[in-house]
């Protein structure tokens, strides 16, 4: 890849994950902390709400909801906001929480290690290799029965 290709794909991962990150500040936990700037987000995702030309109203409505509530009854995470987000009242929110929950996903490992397998390669088949055992309940099954 090419320099100027790389530094624009990198700006353009920067833009979305910015953006992105952006919405989580809908958390009633944060949003009751500070002010929101959603215009770019709202931007961004103009296509996917119901009614764009209501995200600004809404966001009113829904940090003055949670701002009666204490502290530490808001909810503090993106799913626990959607679980409490009337979708009639605040719809585009409520998208808006959802497309938060699908993007940020940052990371992800293997859940194995290889090093069984390589351990397997470096001494040679096991005698059960090759034969498929099947087991329910944590017992072997026992198919003719």
């Amino acid at each position: 890849m090419k320099a100027p290709a790389r530094q624009e794909l990198a700006l353009l991962i920067l833009t979305t994950s910015t953006t992105a990150t952006s919405l989580l500040t809908l958390v009633p936990a944060i949003i009751c902390a500070r002010n929101v700037e959603l215009d770019n987000a709202i931007q961004v995702y103009h296509d996917d709400l119901p009614s764009p030309e209501l995200v600004a109203q809404e966001i009113i409505r829904w940090k003055l909801r949670h701002d009666n509530l204490p502290p530490n009854k808001r909810p503090s995470t993106v799913a626990a906001a959607i679980k409490e987000c009337d979708s009639l009242y605040f719809l585009n929110i409520r998208v808006l929480l959802k497309i938060a929950c699908t993007l940020l996903v940052t990371s992800c490992e293997c859940e194995r290690s290889a090093s069984p397998q390589l351990v397997r390669l470096a001494s040679g088949p096991t005698p059960t290799e090759g034969r498929v055992e099947l087991y329910y309940n944590g017992s072997p099954y026992d198919q003719k029965g």
